[in-house]
């Protein structure tokens, strides 16, 4: 809005509004000025003859930072003094709560840790455990509940032995040389962990019912990973282990399953017992690949070089979508997938090489949409197809000639 009157002058309200702001500035303006000059004296204060004597910092150190900024550890160092151990054991936890280890250990003919509390944690720190003679564990525990045993190397004779805990956790552990089982546990889970056996016989991981056992790498003994009933075993490798009867690379009870497992140049590359799972596992150079009781389930597996068979099931088992490559070249009773049982569904598998293809010696299966090739040895009606009467059959032919969905491919 226009506050020019007509002969040129302004308004005296507007000229008195510019002439309070410019007195609103004055002191601002001065108190500014002002604080500035103490700020100016300030930065020139001091002393001019200072004290005697080397100069020395009054800061902190970056540990005094650190230790002000960081809350103190609260877990318990592992020591003579906070854990006295007696002639069985170099330490022993007493009481619950969490402990760390601060230095490695070698011991001879005792334990190095027992745990005699429940809820236990034992931080190994990365440090090694070493049982030099005697196969005494380097940890074990009594009859306790909820322990954890992690990130750290046990070495020699020694492995953990948790089998008296009633709930336990290993994880990120080195197993290297031991005798026996390396890792032994009741109702537990086991993770991240790497164990060499020396020994052909004893277990890498050995585990009670409901447990669980992932991303382990098991090498030697008679097993790599046992469990009990009702019990899952996924991502892990096993590698030489001997057992060819109740062991192998892998043991599992009733009830269980078992995913995306490798077994290489073992025993029995995975045995189970009856109402199991196996789906994405692998067996190779195996005496017998994978091997199940029955109600079972054996779904995308690939087997390959198996000295016997390459998939064995008994009774009532679903045998579906895998691969055998190679297997039974040397068992002359047997088959890339030998089923010894009635009732079972054998359907959309490959088997190529090897003394037989798909081998039932029981009525009452169902063979269907299978591929089998290049089996050298002798059956009824054929090597690739050595099947019984009284089991239903999709039509053997030639991929060229099949009429049928449930068409049985051989050449």
């Amino acid at each position: 809005m226009d506050t020019t009157r007509p002969d040129g002058s302004m308004r005296a309200d507007r000229r008195e509004g510019v002439e309070l702001s410019r007195r609103d500035l004055l002191p601002a303006a001065l108190l500014g000025a002002g604080a500035m000059g103490l700020l100016a004296g300030a930065a020139r204060a001091g002393p001019l003859n200072p004290p005697a004597g080397p100069v020395a910092s009054g800061g902190r150190t970056l540990q005094e930072i650190y230790d002000k900024i960081t809350p103190g550890d609260p877990r318990t160092p592992v020591n003579a003094t906070t854990c006295p151990g007696d002639a069985n054991a170099q330490f022993i936890i007493a009481t619950p709560g969490s402990y760390y280890m601060t230095a490695s250990h070698t011991v001879s003919g005792k334990v190095v840790v027992r745990i005699t509390a429940s809820d236990v944690v034992l931080d190994l720190n990365g440090f090694t455990l070493h049982v030099s003679t005697n196969s005494a564990p380097a940890v074990d525990c009594g009859p306790v509940t909820m322990v954890t045993v992690r990130n750290g190397v046990l070495r020699g004779l020694g492995g953990v032995n948790l089998t008296n805990a009633a709930l336990a956790v290993v994880e990120r552990l080195v197993v290297f040389g031991s005798s026996g089982t390396s890792i032994g546990a009741g109702r537990a889970t086991v993770s991240d962990c790497r164990v060499t056996l020396a020994s052909t016989t004893g277990a890498c991981v050995s585990v009670g019912s409901e447990s669980l056992v992932q991303r382990c790498v098991c090498s030697g003994g008679g097993t790599g990973v046992a469990t009990g009933s009702g019990s899952m075993i996924a991502d892990c490798e096993a590698t030489s282990a001997q057992a060819t009867s109740a062991g192998g690379g892998f043991f599992l009870g009733n009830g269980g399953a078992i995913v995306r497992c490798v077994a290489r140049q073992c025993g029995n590359g995975i045995l189970a017992g009856e109402n199991c799972t196996i789906e994405g596992c692998n067996a190779t150079g195996c005496t017998t690949g994978i091997s199940v009781g029955q109600f079972c389930r054996v779904i995308g597996c690939n087997t390959a070089g198996s000295i016997s068979a390459g998939i064995a099931a008994t009774n009532s088992s679903d045998i579906r979508e895998c691969t055998c490559s190679g297997d039974s070249a040397l068992a002359t009773g047997l088959a890339a997938i030998n089923v010894t049982g009635s009732g079972s569904r054998i359907e959309r598998n490959t088997t190529i090489g090897g003394r037989r293809g798909i081998r039932c010696t029981a009525t009452g299966n169902m063979i269907a949409s299978n591929f089998c090739r290049g089996a050298t040895g002798t059956g009824s009606p054929s090597a690739n197809y050595d099947i019984v009467a009284g089991n239903d059959v999709g039509p053997l032919t030639s991929a060229s000639g099949a009429i049928s969905a449930w068409a049985n491919i051989t050449f």
